[in-house]
């Protein structure tokens, strides 16, 4: 019995120090083990996030971006060395995990990471490196709701997969080849975590993203689908098709296992797929990141069980633990820099100035057909591949600046821009050109003096019909053959997805230049009507194979930006060609030219088409244009319609202005002046009409226009055929060529101007600009300009805003170029304003020792804060002592605190007091350096940058 007792005594003690070893054993984890030890809960996740940065304020902070639709936060942890603020010149960078709730792997090693990086700042050179020259966002999940759903260790798909109704969230974005979707309806029916997420991206100047998700191993880049949708092997590319395969390769070559590309039973090369090749994925996040915002994303996929064991975590973290932190250094490839206002820069060095920034000027590669814009600070970042490149940038009411670049492997290249304010002092064509051009402009309409003109011209190629992907490659092939000149563009879809081009000519093509009016052409809105379509894109080539060759072209493009669009129903186009007898109208069967609001009818539902070019009309702000028919041969102009819809004359407040400018076609054209009559009935004196006068057109586009935009449009019907044959068509380019460019040049036609403030000098936009005796009104566009096309006569003009007095104005109007008026307006101001107005414009001595008086108040200030921080320092100082900081890691009854703690008090130690880091080897500056070869003195250009 003694031994006995003896025997349990030793087992029960054995067991003990077994226990208290075991506890003194697991105290000794760190943190990063057990992070990967299981799986976070919602509620887990949340409070780990938030105790990071409890214990690490100065370089994080926690926020939520929307709620999922069961009201759980959808969690984004920022890192960065200033979290107080955004670093001009600082790029931003985001990590997107567990879209699908069933795919989870990204989700946890997210988490991992955040501690990864805040637990080795100012210990790590690289990461300290990074996180002090990059603003770092990391979204653990944004499918909260899915993954509270699965259970752990289902490999294949699950109900936790889609968000709680049921809708899977990388599919629900707006797809760029679906018609149906424009700016204004993005985000209709669209899930809450979809919407957050949109919001986040469009809101912030995101440069470099990754999705993160399971079920493959394999890194997928941008596009994801095409118009076809193919369920796979169509290679979608993008424009960037080569930086987005370096990217996804430094993901896959930094990964343990990616890169061998034979995982899950698929074979990828080098571990990396273009995303519809692999699969079409419509409506996914990485495309809607590249299309509607700055942001490059890819998409990871990390493992082939959707869901593994816990015990597996370890194992994923240290195969992604590299790759996810070179990747992020990839946010500093390629060229990045400041777009300011010469006006009041100073340079200081080639890569420090100061400057007022220009917020959303935009940047353009040339060769590339992709842009990205500047941030609030004027910033941009430009992810490129080494080579030789020429970037411009853009900004309204500015003159565009090129610079050409080599871009190098050897980290980012700093390019910044200094651009000059518009004024008309700018255009090149003085008034006297301008007449001159006009002049020349209504010798077309004679037949024996346009020869003289337009004589020597380069004539087109080919005349041959085209289908919508050989004018695809036509517009293509000229953009590439004048960049200088042309810009090449869609504005819309139609209802097939079929893309609508358009091809801006101009001398400066990618921006509105103050005081320079805009003009366009629209073809086959009905898409049996062919000639129209030709006949622009030989207008195209007409164009610019005589810029510089021919004085008059040369002037025109150089005083006009022109727009000439082809084709607007290219789906009908394509029933046409087949000889469909409805190839009138679009996929849907509706008559665009019957669609657009007027206000005879009742409200109707518009077509894609439609949108596209009501959308496209409001944005830009086009003077003159026409819309090329074919059923007869004449001009026909406002108003196409009455309230009682009767076939009668039914001019509009400008009708003697469109009676001048369609006679400007029907003349210079060979025939049309002559009354062609293309069926009995037909009767059109000079070759014009009335458009209600001759049949009732309800809803067409030119009556819209005129009603809703400062643009005055016509229809013009081009042949008594619809289907032209391919052997007429050069004749009938010999028969319009003269009218198209006559026409055109009567957008320099009337009176012209610009109103200002006249205190401060800048241009008013949304001024009103009334003709007196005509009743139809125009607004400024933003630069203060506008153009009121007119025939010749005596005139007042009155400019109205409210904020201003309104002024009224005697002018001439001869039948050369457009009067110009430069336009000042007094603010509607009190008695207060005037008062400082007077004090700013004459008492300089007041104004002087109101400055000095401030700046001896500042240094007071200064002085005072200077002694307190001081002493506060001093007292910091006595109670923190960086060298006897702890080190050490927190083990397993620290990490138990960290995701069940409510208290403030700091669970983690750190190695910090202050917010910049105390890294020994050198001091921040060398630290980017020594990471990114990036520029000297670049955190002192982000000081003086903020200072102006």
């Amino acid at each position: 019995m003694f031994y006995y007792v003896i025997f349990v005594l030793f087992l029960s003690l054995q067991t003990i120090f077994c226990s208290i070893e075991k506890r003194i054993s697991s105290d000794d984890v760190p943190i990063s083990e057990l992070l990967v030890s299981q799986y976070h809960n919602y509620e887990k996740m949340k409070q780990i996030l938030e105790n990071f940065q409890k214990s690490y304020p100065h370089i994080s902070k926690v926020y939520s971006i929307g709620k999922s639709v069961e009201n759980r936060d959808l969690l984004v942890f920022q890192i960065s060395d200033h979290i107080d603020r955004i670093e001009p010149g600082e790029p931003m960078f985001k990590y997107v995990g567990n879209i699908h709730g069933d795919e989870t792997i990204g989700r946890e090693i997210l988490i991992s990471l955040i501690y990864h990086l805040l637990s080795n700042y100012g210990k790590d050179e690289k990461i300290t490196n990074l996180i002090n020259s990059t603003n770092i966002y990391i979204m653990p999940s944004a499918n909260p709701d899915g993954f509270e759903k699965v259970k752990e260790g289902s490999c294949d798909f699950s109900n936790g997969r889609h968000n709680a109704h049921n809708i899977d969230l990388n599919r629900n974005f707006p797809d760029q080849f679906d018609p149906r979707v424009n700016s204004k309806n993005m985000f209709h029916n669209r899930e809450p975590e979809t919407v957050a997420l949109m919001n986040w991206i469009l809101n912030n100047k995101f440069v470099l993203s990754a999705n993160l998700h399971g079920g493959a191993l394999v890194a997928s880049y941008p596009f994801d689908d095409s118009k076809l949708h193919k369920m796979s092997g169509l290679y979608s590319t993008s424009p960037d098709d080569k930086v987005f395969r370096h990217l996804a390769l430094v993901y896959s070559k930094n990964h343990k296992t990616m890169h061998k590309g034979q995982a899950c039973g698929d074979n990828f090369r080098n571990g990396i797929t273009n995303g519809a090749e692999w699969y079409d994925v419509p409506g996914g996040m990485q495309d809607f990141n590249y299309i509607h915002s700055n942001c490059f994303e890819i998409t990871l996929e990390l493992s082939c069980c959707k869901y593994p064991l816990a015990k597996n975590l370890k194992t994923e973290w240290e195969n992604n633990r590299e790759a996810l932190i070179n990747y992020m250094a990839q946010v500093h490839m390629g060229v990045k820099g400041f777009v300011s206002d010469i006006s009041d820069a100073e340079y200081l060095n080639s890569d420090q100035i100061y400057g007022t920034p220009l917020k959303n000027a935009i940047i353009t590669v040339q060769g590339i057909q992709y842009n990205v814009t500047t941030s609030n600070y004027g910033d941009y970042w430009r992810l490129l591949t080494p080579g030789t490149y020429n970037l411009t940038a853009y900004a309204n009411g500015y003159i565009p600046e090129t610079k050409q670049v080599e871009v190098n492997e050897n980290g980012v290249v700093v390019l910044n821009f200094t651009l000059k304010k518009e004024s008309l002092g700018d255009i090149k064509l003085t008034q006297v050109d301008l007449e001159n051009l006009v002049n020349k402009i209504n010798l077309l309409t004679s037949p024996s003096e346009r020869s003289s003109l337009l004589g020597d011209a380069i004539e087109p190629e080919k005349f041959i019909h085209h289908n919508h992907e050989e004018l695809l490659g036509f517009m293509k092939k000229i953009n590439k053959k004048f960049p200088l000149i042309t810009k090449f563009y869609k504005f819309g879809k139609s209802v097939n997805g079929q893309s609508l081009y358009a091809m801006i000519i101009s001398d400066n093509p990618s921006v509105h230049e103050q005081g320079e009016p805009e003009f366009k052409y629209v073809a086959n809105i009905h898409g049996d009507e062919v000639l129209g379509r030709e006949l622009l894109i030989n207008l195209i080539e007409y164009l610019c194979e005589n810029y510089g060759q021919n004085d008059l072209i040369t002037s025109l493009i150089d005083a006009t930006r022109i727009h000439i669009v082809p084709t607007v129903n290219p789906d009908g186009y394509a029933r046409a060609r087949k000889h469909h007898s409805d190839g009138r109208l679009n996929e849907n069967k509706v008559d665009l030219n019957r669609n657009f609001p007027s206000p005879f009818k009742k409200k109707e539902k518009m077509e894609p088409e439609t949108k596209a070019i009501i959308e496209w009309s409001k944005y830009i702000p086009f003077v003159l244009s026409a819309n090329l028919h074919s059923g007869a041969m004449v001009v026909n102009y406002p108003y196409d319609d009455n309230p009682s819809a009767d076939n009668v004359n039914s001019p509009s407040p400008d009708d003697p202005v469109f009676v001048m400018i369609s006679k400007s076609y029907s003349m210079a054209h060979s025939k049309m002046f002559s009354n062609i009559r293309c069926r009995s009935g037909d009767s059109f004196p000079g070759g014009i009409t009335n458009g209600a006068a001759w049949y009732v057109a309800r809803g067409s586009m030119q009556d819209w226009h005129y009603f809703e935009t400062n643009d005055f449009e016509v229809t013009i019907e081009l042949s008594c055929e619809k289907w032209i044959d391919e052997a007429k068509l050069e004749k009938y380019w010999n028969d319009n060529k003269y009218a198209l460019i006559s026409y055109l040049g009567q957008v320099h036609k009337g009176v012209r101007g610009l109103v200002l403030d006249d205190f401060s000098q800048k241009p008013i936009s949304n001024a009103v600009v009334q003709i007196v005796g005509i009743g139809h009104n125009l607004t400024t566009y933003d630069h203060g300009d506008f153009w009121r096309l007119l025939t010749p006569g005596n005139y007042s003009l009155i400019i109205s805003h409210p904020n201003y007095e309104k002024k009224r104005i005697e002018f001439k109007v001869g039948k050369s170029a457009a009067t110009f008026l430069k336009i000042f307006l007094k603010q509607n101001i009190g008695k207060f304003e005037k008062l400082t107005q007077v004090v700013q414009r004459n008492n300089k001595t007041l104004l002087i020792s109101g400055i000095v008086l401030l700046v001896i108040s500042f240094t007071l200030l200064t002085l005072g804060f200077y002694h307190r921080r001081r002493q506060s320092n001093f007292d910091k100082r006595r109670r923190f002592r960086l060298g006897n900081a702890n080190f050490g890691i927190p083990g397993l009854s620290q990490y138990e605190q960290l995701v069940s703690s409510e208290d403030e008090e700091e669970i983690l130690t750190t190695s910090f007091s202050s917010k910049k880091s105390s890294f020994k080897t050198g001091s921040s500056e060398n630290s980017k350096k020594f990471l990114f070869t990036d520029d000297e003195n670049e955190e002192d250009e982000d000081k003086l940058f903020i200072q102006k």
